[in-house]
Parts: structure tokens; sequence; C-alpha cells
């Protein structure tokens, strides 16, 4: 038992080391504005709205408190049942930038949210398109601190993981979980030097990309049929030899994801386990390597700590596992107790992710605000 668990540490200390590496080579916000004759690149915010009443006019609010304003805000009504268009509307007759585009109905063979993005880029005016989802919120300075990060890079996308607002014992086990599997398993360095595309990370709710980098990857028309339209694009720059990076914004940008458990018991659904490409094997590895590292060591130390017998190395994996995790969660402004709470973290994901295997497996496809998806 001791030397299973001494191989478990090792593993753990090895990814330990690996977190933070991927930390300490995350590409930051720059602070300074770039040294140049050439005109600061103008900013089109495009937000596709489904039913969206609870979130969209505080991302709007959000965007119109910038101290560097965007030339335009376009969002798109994506035939939203609730009171999307109104708000918007309300705002639009009141701030000129503000702009209520009505959403066509959805072509064949294309995914909502792609056609919605698509339509957006085909009427944005700026050099640069950052799409926003509704529920992302911005500092006021966000789009001041990231001109020269635009700048020093030229062409290309941009990509970000918000810093995660989370309230419900659903969110804090599971959403945390996001930014733990990137900064555990992707050199993060890599989705910038690397040519292969393998190496991509993207979040839907914020992606900066320059307009004529878009257009020659094909946009969304290019990706019209992905389920997973931010890696999916991301993708296609690589492809078109364009710079891609994966850009720290936790401290300009944040999002409520999610509300309560329904929710993300369908949202990460819809996206874990195609996220894996719907690979059975490397679903079964994750799986199996999540629990030795995580779920094994805390029960070993829970019985040793019911009969008296107390493994020493079970210990030390829990507590390695811990500091992993609680590091994740501070290096992206969650509190650092969640990390606690890291084996039931790892089983929440687990049931998630075998749950969307299993959809997948039977084509029951997957639902999301009224939309399935396959």
């Amino acid at each position: 038992m001791d030397t299973l668990l001494i191989i478990i540490c090792c593993f753990l200390v090895a990814q330990f080391l690996f977190m933070v590496l991927n930390l300490y080579s995350f590409p930051s916000i720059h602070n300074k504005m770039q040294t140049s004759s050439r005109p600061t690149p103008t900013i089109s915010v495009l937000i596709p709205a489904r039913d969206e009443e609870r979130n969209i006019q505080g991302v709007l609010q959000s965007i119109l408190a910038q101290t560097h304003q965007p030339i335009e805000i376009l969002v798109l009504d994506d035939h939203s049942t609730d009171q999307t268009a109104s708000i918007v509307r309300e705002l639009a007759a009141n701030y000129q930038q503000v702009k209520l585009m009505k959403g066509k109905p959805l072509e064949p063979d294309w995914q909502g949210k792609s056609f919605a993005c698509h339509q957006l880029a085909k009427q944005a005016k700026g050099d640069w398109f950052l799409f926003l989802d509704a529920d992302v919120r911005l500092e006021k300075d966000a789009v001041e601190k990231l001109v020269p990060s635009i700048e020093s890079q030229g062409s290309g996308m941009i990509s970000g993981f918000p810093r995660q607002i989370v309230r419900t014992i659903s969110e804090k086990l599971i959403v945390t979980m996001m930014m733990f599997v990137i900064l555990c398993h992707l050199p993060i360095w890599m989705v910038r030097k690397s040519k292969q595309l393998k190496f991509v990370a993207a979040h839907g709710g914020f992606i900066l990309i320059n307009r004529k980098s878009y257009q020659t990857c094909g946009g969304h028309e290019s990706i019209k049929g992905e389920l997973l339209d931010d890696m999916a694009l991301m993708k296609q720059v690589k492809l078109s030899q364009q710079p891609t990076t994966l850009l720290k914004v936790d401290s300009i940008v944040h999002m409520r994801m999610y509300h309560n458990v329904k929710g993300v018991w369908h949202g990460f659904s819809k996206n874990i386990f195609t996220g894996m490409n719907r690979n059975f094997l490397l679903l079964s590895i994750l799986v199996i390597s999540y629990v030795w590292l995580y779920v094994f060591p805390f029960f070993v130390l829970i019985q040793g700590v019911v009969t008296g017998d107390l493994h020493i190395f079970a210990l030390v994996a829990y507590l390695l596992a811990i500091v992993t995790k609680s590091i994740s969660d501070v290096s992206n402004g969650v509190s650092a107790w969640y990390g606690l709470f890291i084996p039931f973290s790892i089983l929440g994901t687990i049931c998630i992710a075998l749950h969307a295997a299993m959809r997948s497996f039977y084509h029951l496809g997957y639902a999301w605000k009224g939309r399935r998806y396959f």
C-alpha cells in the first residue's frame, strides 16, 4: 500500500511542478501602451445573446463604463423568448454605439452560437473583434489594458479564462475544475510557440481576434458545425499561420457561468466530452488516473482515521492535491478553501464526463437553451 501511495505522491509532485511552471509562463496583460506612430487599433464588441435578460444589461453597462471605448457594441438577439431584445433596445436608444441585430433563422449544418457570431462579424467594422458572452463582466479599464497586448501581437487570436464567480456548492466544486485542468495538463507557453493543433485553449466567453486574421482563417463559417466553437476557431487561426495566445485575463474579466446544479450539469455535459474529441480511450485514461491520484489517497486516509491505521503517504498525497488545486483556484481569483474538497470535485467532474460520453455513444445529444446539440 505504502509503495503505491509513494508512487502517487511522486506523480502529484510532478503535477504540482508542471502547474507552477505553467503559472510562471502564463502570458499576462501588458501594463503600458506601445510607443508607435500607428493609430490605436479599433475594437468592435460582439455579443451573441439568446434568452439573456438576466445578463445582458450587466455586460453592456460594463462595456459602456470602459475607460477606452470600443467603436461599437453589436448585440445579436438569437431568437430570444424573453426580454433580451427589449433591454438592448432601451440601452441603444441612449447610447449610439449600442446596436441591436435580429438573428436570422438558423441555417442547416450550423451550430447556433457560431451562426450568431458569424452574423455579428459580417456587420462589425473594428480592426479587432471582441466576442463576449452575456454573462461576462469587464473591469472598467479592461479594454484599455488589452490594447497593448493587441498592439504587441499584431494579428491572430487572443483568448483567456475569466475569473469565475462561484456561489453554489456545485459551482464551487465543478466550475473551478476548468482552470485546474488547463494548468495541470496543457503547456500554456505552447499555445503561442507551437503550430501543433493539440496546443490550443480558448474560452468562448472572451475571444479577441484580428479582423484580417478572422477573414483569412474563414471565421465561424469554417467551423460552423463544431460544438466547441472557441477551440475550433483557435485551431483554424493556427492553421492559417496566425499567432494565438492564451492570456491571463482574470484581473480584468469575470463571469458567473452557471447559477445552479442543473446549469452546471448541462453546461459541462455539452462541452466536457467534446473537448476530448469524443475519445473514449482518453476518457478512460483520465478517469482512472484521476481516481488513483486524487480520490484513492483520500479514502485511504479516511479509512485510516476510522481504523487507527493511518497511512502517512495518503495524507501527503491528499495535501499535495489540496495545494495544487488551491493554487490553481487562487490564480483565477477563487478562494483557496475549495481545494480542500478536490476529491469531490474530481468525482463530480467524472460523473458529468461519463454522462456526456453515454449521451454521445447513444447519439442522444445535449440540450442547451432550447436547442439540441449532437
